[in-house]
């Protein structure tokens, strides 16, 4: 299975650019490539060479930095980039098939590596080109960790281990802090009971070494604590929702709820889940899941206090950054290993019911073939298009390549793509790539015609929808990509004295 898998991803990984933009990757993918560039050039993170930024997952960045430094033509990286991911998700199938086999029976190993293999052929999240591979791999070593630790709670290695993997989670995504939090909350319990104080203290100071070696990272990238990008959400947020009232929780626990059952519908290899459809499958499992895991597993009562963490996760994401930016598959990695985990426990469960012993590998290899025939067919046939946006961009971006002089800056809000394939140097306005300064800049609300001036910024790139705002007496439009009013790339040019 897991054969099949990779070489499907690494043949996702060689198909053409656009097949890649369209299929795979979304525009924050080339935001961390870009800065991986940046920071091989000029020895520091830097997206457009001109600001210092943080606005990546550290340990991801620390990844793409080495690539940059040996690889650094854009379509060769980006191929470099995706299998990485794709040994990253090989990886992660590999522990969660071991660990289940070891907990659950050799059973429930084959469903997870089958509904993990599923995952992996859906192409989204897990080939996206971002840190959700890796922090799927740390999320399912912790998993592990935590398992070994209860076994074994005396053992002082076990707590170095389990905490040496929690703190790499959050360098994997700072977000994956509330987590921890949660299991460490919930591992006192374990302290007090077995009176084990000199492990669990152990484990708080690798945790505490851990997030004073991530802050001093970012402190040294962009003299912030915790990244721009976070920031600059954070941001964003506020504006869009000033106050946590009552409604504000409630839709935000309902958004919880559909995007765990979506953590679930992607175990098996979708992602959008709708409807009906949705709650009864989550229903199920959830029920399935209470009344076999107890029963399948020696995991005393950490399950709960995973599983309550894993909520927590995804409620104070939605609460923290609202809709604007929390509906995003990539945070949610431990979700996912967590659900194929729960999955494969029912799914084994339900098998050992309905199958005899010797036919209940049939139905996972099965729905593997399947999926795989698809994804192949995906592979081999043209596709669509979808809705034209990363075509409008990669249009756009080869345009600027060869109407932008030498020198001259360019200015986009959606800024991945475009600077990653144009070559320009190209300024990040949303601020998640950009510098301090600039999220002083959004939070006084001065991010307009005052700092393009000072950036001496000559093109300007988004939306088509979105520029009406911008005066055509000072800039005039150059090139439009695009038809549909959605996803059309407008660019804008600056007037000089003397321009037609």
């Amino acid at each position: 299975m897991f054969a099949a898998a990779l070489a499907w991803q690494i043949g996702a990984a060689c198909g053409t650019v656009e097949w890649i933009c369209r299929n795979l990757t979304v525009d924050d993918t080339y935001l961390a490539l870009q800065v991986a560039r940046g920071w091989a050039e000029h020895g520091t993170p830097t997206f457009d060479g001109l600001h210092r930024t943080n606005g990546f997952q550290a340990l991801w960045g620390l990844l793409l930095w080495p690539i940059a430094l040996i690889v650094s033509e854009p379509t060769t990286m980006l191929r470099a980039c995706l299998i990485l991911v794709a040994v990253l998700n090989t990886a992660t199938g590999l522990i969660l098939w071991r660990f289940m086999r070891r907990a659950a029976g050799g059973g429930a190993g084959v469903w997870a590596a089958a509904l993990w293999t599923m995952y992996c052929l859906a192409g989204r999240p897990a080939m996206i080109g971002l840190e959700n591979a890796l922090a799927a791999v740390v999320a399912a070593a912790v998993i592990t960790r935590l398992w070994r630790l209860l076994e074994r709670p005396r053992s002082m290695l076990c707590w170095l281990w389990a905490a040496f993997s929690m703190g790499l989670l959050c360098w994997t995504r700072l977000d994956c802090v509330i987590i921890v939090g949660a299991v460490m909350t919930g591992l006192i319990l374990v302290a007090l009971r077995r009176q084990i104080w000199r492990g669990y203290l152990l484990a708080v100071v690798t945790l505490l070494a851990s997030a004073g070696g991530l802050a001093a990272f970012n402190m040294w990238a962009a003299d912030t604590p915790t990244p721009i990008s976070g920031l600059v959400k954070r941001h964003v947020a506020v504006q869009r929702q000033p106050s946590l009232t009552a409604a504000v929780i409630a839709k935000s626990a309902a958004d919880t709820a559909m995007t765990l059952l979506k953590c679930t519908s992607a175990a098996t290899g979708t992602l959008r889940p709708s409807g009906v459809s949705s709650v009864v499958r989550g229903v199920v499992v959830i029920l399935l899941a209470a009344v076999l895991v107890g029963r399948r597993l020696r995991f005393d009562s950490w399950v709960g206090w995973w599983i309550g963490a894993l909520v927590a996760h995804v409620l104070v994401i939605r609460l923290w950054l609202s809709d604007y930016y929390s509906d995003t598959p990539w945070y949610y990695s431990p979700e996912y290993v967590s659900a194929a985990l729960l999955l494969a426990l029912v799914c084994d469960t339900l098998g050992r019911r309905l199958f005899a012993r010797r036919n209940r590998w049939k139905l996972p290899a099965a729905l593997v073939a399947i999926r795989l025939t698809f994804a192949a067919t995906a592979l081999i046939l043209p596709d669509s298009g979808g809705d034209g946006l990363s075509d409008n961009r990669l249009a756009a971006a080869k345009w600027l390549s060869k109407h932008a002089a030498a020198g001259e800056r360019v200015a986009a809000w959606n800024a991945g793509e475009l600077a990653y394939f144009s070559g320009c140097t190209l300024i990040n306005l949303d601020g998640l790539v950009n510098d301090r300064e600039y999220l002083s800049l959004i939070r006084a609300e001065r991010t307009g015609q005052a700092y393009w001036r000072e950036q001496r910024v000559e093109w300007l790139v988004d939306y088509r929808k979105n520029m009406d705002w911008i005066p055509r007496d000072r800039w005039r439009e150059t090139a439009v990509f695009g038809d549909d009013k959605r996803t059309a790339q407008l660019v804008l040019k600056l007037r000089h004295a003397g321009d037609e």
